[in-house]
């Protein structure tokens, strides 16, 4: 049923409509009454407008572009079941991009089942080979997936926006919440509620692997579930994550965030805390982590860098880590932790070099001088001269500073404060490559 109503006026009003847009309008007693019939029949850039109901369908969506799949009246109202048969909505093909969005539903009930060769399909939403709509404001929950990704799984280059949506009470083997699957799959996961998931292994809340690039942003990854690491989230073999201003809590034995096998991840102003279990952040099989103005706290060990990986901390928060804020199990690596509050003012205890801290332990192979003498909010101190380096040939670059890997790199701006390369605004700054300032760079808007 094709309709201008009241509503087609209002969603005008509000910019989500263009004239040249059609409207299908789903209802339970209309003619037009399943999503799946409304999907076909649209052409691109059409809305399909859904009313209140239980909808018990497991979605294929058509090869067209730009189609919006909006709920009348919001996720709580509007229920789309996929009766534990399939995959409730099923996305393929790169003609599906941002300009797709699937706003205002609970997913549920969905079974990710596959087929021979293909076992990873995701049980709520499954996007595949480089789909990638903009899945926002929905709930999706109670979905079970056989292999990855219980409630939304990302594979073949499908890199979806999942924005603001509520992720709970699904699972899988890998990724009860959220999974990303090779080969460079680059999602945005922003401002999600990701808890109550469970993983059989790894990735209670969200798994990742093969070469992915996920951002993580201004999410909660919270209670969730795995048996045998990175309950809060998890990333194996050559991925590399963003993480910002996102909360990791309350997560299960026995790591909340676990990178494996040559992953990095750039954390800035993240909160890692899970009382109950052993360690909040563990790298392993050469990976490396850069943390940044984030709080790691309450755990028997706050990061653990097993041979040989590598990390950089800076100006956080590891105090009420029992046995270790930092653990370097790695001889021929010197971490660099300096600049951090280790829970004292005396700094972190270490049985030679600091046996006086009251602070969460350290191990060996950390350089922990100097040290924060309280934690909060103050203006970051001028640390590196570098006046008298105006002669170096400056770069002028666009977009993420890139530095070196394997050496020890900070960056400074151009009155001699240390800044965090991943979040630079434009302006002249200076890169300290294994102690020695070497370039000059310019960011431009």
């Amino acid at each position: 049923m094709k309709v201008w109503t009241a509503m087609t006026a209002a969603l005008l009003l509000c910019g989500v409509l263009h004239a040249d847009r059609t409207v299908w309008y789903v209802h339970p007693d209309s003619a037009l009454n399943t999503i799946q019939s409304a999907l076909d029949t649209c052409a691109d850039n059409d809305i399909v407008l859904v009313a209140p109901g239980t909808y018990y369908e497991n979605i294929v969506w058509p090869s067209k572009q730009g189609i919006h799949l909006i709920s009348e009246l919001g996720a709580e109202a509007t229920i789309i079941d996929g009766s534990d048969t399939g995959t409730v909505v099923r996305l393929e093909g790169n003609i599906i991009d941002n300009s797709t969005i699937i706003r205002g539903f609970k997913i549920q009930h969905g079974h990710g089942h596959g087929y021979p060769g293909y076992d990873w399909w995701g049980g709520g939403i499954y996007c595949n080979d480089l789909a990638s709509p903009v899945i926002v404001d929905n709930i999706i929950t109670n979905n079970v997936a056989d292999s990855m990704g219980g409630g939304i799984l990302s594979a073949n280059g499908a890199s979806p926006v999942i924005r603001d949506n509520i992720i709970t009470e699904n699972s899988a083997v890998w990724g009860g919440g959220v999974a990303q699957w090779f080969p460079v799959s680059r999602p945005k996961i922003i401002k999600n509620e990701i808890y109550n998931n469970t993983a059989i292994n790894y990735g209670g809340g969200i798994y990742t692997n093969y070469y992915s690039r996920p951002l993580i942003d201004s999410c909660t990854v919270f209670d969730n579930y795995a048996t045998y690491g990175g309950s809060g989230v998890f990333a194996y073999y050559e991925c590399s994550l963003k993480i910002a201003n996102t909360t990791v809590i309350n997560n299960s034995q026995p790591t909340a965030i676990q990178l494996w096998q040559n992953c990095f991840a750039d954390l800035f102003n993240c909160t890692v805390s899970n009382p109950t279990i052993s360690q909040g952040i563990n790298c392993r099989n050469n990976s490396e982590v850069n943390i940044w103005q984030c709080s790691i706290t309450d755990h028997l060990i706050g990061l653990n860098l097993m041979i040989p990986s590598n990390a950089i901390i800076n100006y956080s928060n590891l105090e009420n880590n029992s046995l270790y804020g930092v653990l370097n199990q790695n001889a021929n690596i010197i971490i660099n932790a300096e600049d951090n509050w280790w829970g004292d003012a005396t700094g972190p205890y270490h049985p030679d070099s600091n046996p006086g801290g009251l602070g969460s332990p350290v191990s060996n192979y950390v350089d922990f001088t100097p040290w924060m003498l309280h934690w909060g909010v103050e203006e970051t101190p001028i640390v590196k001269t570098v006046k008298n380096h105006d002669f170096i040939h400056p770069t002028i670059f666009r977009g993420p500073l890139v530095l070196p890997k394997g050496r020890k790199c900070r960056v400074f701006d151009i009155t001699g404060r240390k800044v965090e390369p991943a979040s630079i605004s434009p302006g002249i700054y200076f890169v300290e490559i294994d102690g020695k300032i070497e370039n000059k760079v310019i960011k431009v808007r």
